[in-house]
């Protein structure tokens, strides 16, 4: 007999990073939004081995976290007001509920915005999760 999992998603949701070294923080689920975006200040690009790198700062809540990754791309990606603008793209786990997987995640100042990070619709299909938008916290 196969057990049935749920992978029902509300608007809100608490969500971990366990690589950037985050306790556990609110985020907002948000279908409008292709990808996952996070709340990064002081970033700044820089060669590790050869390879491209990008320092920054990771800000939710009172949280305070500098990490260091690998950079997977640059890319333009529509701001809140539809303004084109080029972030940094890095890979790392995202973790809802039971649930964990890598998603691409796009640096950028969301210290004017209610939630720390935003999770995309490319996130919410690689993790296969719906979303109730009536509802939140289904997985916290």
């Amino acid at each position: 007999m196969k057990i049935k999992t749920n992978r029902w998603v509300g608007w809100r949701e608490v969500a971990r990073f366990p690589a950037l070294g985050l306790e556990p923080c609110k985020v907002k689920i948000d279908t409008g939004a292709r990808t996952t975006a996070l709340n990064a200040r002081k970033i700044k690009p820089f060669d590790h081995a050869g390879a491209p790198w990008v320092g920054f700062e990771v800000r939710a809540g009172e949280q305070k976290v500098w990490c260091e990754l690998p950079i997977e791309d640059r890319r333009a990606i529509k701001n809140t007001g539809g303004i084109p603008e080029r972030r940094f793209v890095i890979v790392t786990e995202l973790g809802i509920g039971e649930f964990s997987w890598p998603v691409e995640v796009t640096l950028a100042d969301r210290s004017r915005m209610a939630f720390a990070a935003i999770i995309g619709r490319t996130a919410l299909k690689a993790g296969r999760l719906m979303v109730d938008p009536s509802r939140s916290y289904l997985q916290s």
